[in-house]
């Protein structure tokens, strides 16, 4: 992904590469993560399906659940994400859960951490 590219949400503005395949990207509107067919096959099925758009998450309730599950499973290669690193995103998570139901997919595996079933071999 790179700055100028098309998201769901307009031109990207600004690109960040997250892994291989996971990029957090911002326009002037909005914004969220660009994930890629293997990362996102790395998202259990519940959540996947959930998604607004499908190999996007925005960023206001879906990027925090995939941030801390893309990372759990290794497919993000940073633990600077968040602001106050990944446990502190995963209660966001499972927060924003709580207040939307839709995304209940993910909550399992958001707490167990990072299950063998999801784990980047």
């Amino acid at each position: 992904m790179r700055t100028g590219q098309i998201t769901p949400w307009g031109a990207a503005e600004h690109v960040q590469r997250f892994g291989p395949e996971v990029d957090a990207v911002c326009t002037p509107s909005h914004g969220g993560l660009r994930i890629g067919e293997g990362a996102l096959a790395a998202l259990p099925a519940g959540f996947r399906e959930a998604l607004i758009t499908p190999g996007w998450a925005e960023e206001d309730c879906e990027m925090p659940i995939a941030t801390v599950l893309l990372h759990d499973s290794g497919h993000i290669d940073t633990d600077d994400i968040g602001g106050g690193g990944v446990e502190k995103l995963r209660e966001t998570a499972i927060g924003i859960i709580a207040q939307f139901p839709s995304y209940e997919g993910a909550l399992e595996a958001l707490r167990a951490g990072a299950p063998a079933a999801h784990a980047r071999p």
